[in-house]
């Protein structure tokens, strides 16, 4: 994935929708992946052509102790990892009723285990995308102003902090249950 570059401006009246969009895109990765147990790097609107947008997660390589079936890792890790890599395009979708297939493509370019994505995985994964994301939603709603606001760049610390005061306490102790690495 590319670095986050300052944003390189252009006509800000043509470029908010479009920017808009690439926010809602980029926070659903980012809920998605903290709704998972993962943290977050930064998450940015870039202003480059043909790359819009960027989310920094630490990577799904670790299956939970007591997995040690290698294959059942396997599956752990690339389900997640895909998961993570859809969400934005099902956040769009969740927003705006259709997504932008040129980015949803790119994401879904680099996942681990076994090429590309087969259609019932796809459908599977599309499904825990959407519901991480409307169990989350407020958390997305909360990201979006802040990431089209210059600089159009935020770090993991804040992005953590907008999205635990956008849910609800209850929503964060679930995902603490579902994730006890998060307690070490």
């Amino acid at each position: 994935m590319a670095p986050c570059l300052p944003y390189s401006g252009g006509v800000m009246s043509e470029l908010m929708e479009s920017d808009r969009r690439v926010a809602y895109h980029e926070a659903g990765h980012a809920v998605v992946v903290w709704a998972l147990g993962r943290g977050i790097n930064q998450i940015c609107i870039t202003g480059q052509i043909g790359h819009r947008g960027h989310t920094c997660a630490d990577p799904f390589e670790t299956p939970p102790e007591g997995m040690d079936d290698p294959a059942k890792q396997q599956r752990w890790v690339r389900e997640r990892a895909i998961t993570y890599s859809i969400a934005g395009a099902v956040a769009e979708e969740i927003k705006f009723g259709d997504y932008n297939e040129e980015p949803a493509r790119h994401d879904e370019g680099d996942l681990p285990y076994g090429g590309p994505l087969r259609a019932d995985e796809r459908e599977h994964v599309w499904a825990e995308a959407t519901r991480y994301l409307r169990d989350h939603w407020p958390a997305v709603e909360a990201l979006v102003p802040a990431l089209v606001s210059p600089p159009m760049t935020l770090h993991g610390e804040l992005v953590e902090e907008i999205i635990q005061k956008a849910l609800d306490p209850e929503v964060i102790r679930r995902r603490q249950s579902r994730c006890p690495w998060l307690c070490d």
